[in-house]
């Protein structure tokens, strides 16, 4: 959906059954953030501050910039994968834009992540 600039984004974000990412660049991305906090899994790319937010198998997935095959095939894996979506949710500590551990504690993913739904290496 390309709805340019709407003021109830968090009326109609919740309806959404993934939200997508593809950026090349991108600062601080309250757009995913948002996302994550409508329970929404995302898809995006694994560049600048995204994977900060995003923990690749709990809260969505990441995927190489300028590599729109597999930002497709991630999407279309949440999409044919309703339960796996459904489960992954806000993390403790998400409200303020960065997940955290019990005990307060920042984290971060590794620096390589697995998608054994690709059997590929999908950001390193």
């Amino acid at each position: 959906m390309l709805a340019g600039e709407r003021p109830d984004v968090p009326e109609i974000l919740p309806a959404f059954d993934v939200f997508a990412l593809p950026s090349r660049y991108e600062g601080l991305p309250t757009a995913v953030v948002e996302a994550m906090t409508c329970g929404v899994p995302v898809v995006a790319t694994a560049i600048n501050a995204v994977p900060d937010n995003v923990v690749p198998g709990e809260m969505g997935l990441l995927v190489p910039p300028c590599r729109p095959d597999l930002l497709a095939l991630a999407v279309r894996y949440l999409l044919d994968s309703p339960e796996t979506a459904r489960g992954w949710r806000r993390p403790p500590g998400l409200a303020s834009g960065t997940p955290t551990a019990p005990g307060g504690s920042v984290t971060r993913p590794p620096p390589t992540w697995q998608v054994p739904a690709f059997g590929d290496t999908v950001c390193g």
